[in-house]
């Protein structure tokens, strides 16, 4: 527990099974909801299918930066911390940092209310739907013993990343170039934008 900072701490011991729940619940609603509201909406058509794309890709993205960081940094669950038998010594008791369902629920939503921006115009209840879920899904997990509180504030910050840039870099007008090269230790991206 001391090697836990202050604002972390308190995290340790709790077990939520309602939580968990509720935090997968949460989760596949961000993910479902967008798509079929924007179906709705829009109809079947090209402009669903450019959404579908920009939505997809988001997801993507952000699923592949959570699950580097979890094998990158292996930062112990707090239910770890809590000597729970099933985490210590499993590989998914080292998996805290960061939250993937808390990323899933703000990138989803962000993407899609930047897109909504995009094609109907500033509106602020899409916003308010990020803060509401992205904080819903975020105490969920803590209470569920699955993250301490600054993996879901670096989820959230990280989903609101992605969830940005991808939409953005789909509506830029221009060629958009990445390329991975080696680097010592590992790989770099680089690109023009």
């Amino acid at each position: 527990r001391t090697e836990v900072n202050r604002l972390d701490r308190f995290a340790i011991g709790h077990h939520s099974a309602a939580a968990s729940a509720a935090s997968d619940v949460t989760a596949v609603l961000a993910v479902a909801a967008p798509p079929i509201a924007d179906a709705l909406h829009l109809g079947l058509g090209a402009p669903l299918a450019t959404d579908v794309l920009v939505f997809s890709e988001t997801l993507a993205v952000s699923s592949a930066l959570v699950v580097a960081a979890k094998y990158t940094v292996q930062r112990p669950l707090p239910l770890t911390y809590a000597g729970d038998p099933r985490y210590v010594r499993s590989q998914g008791g080292y998996r805290s940092f960061y939250s993937g369902h808390t990323t899933t629920v703000v990138s989803a939503l962000t993407a899609s209310a930047w897109t909504l921006r995009w094609r109907d115009g500033e509106r602020v209840w899409p916003w308010a739907v990020v803060g509401v879920a992205g904080a819903s899904v975020g105490v969920e997990r803590v209470l569920a013993g699955r993250h301490f509180p600054s993996d879901v504030l670096v989820g959230a910050a990280a989903g609101f990343a992605v969830g940005t840039a991808v939409p953005w870099l789909h509506r830029r007008r221009g060629p958009v170039a990445l390329t991975l090269a080696p680097a010592p230790g590992g790989a770099a991206l680089s690109g023009t934008f």
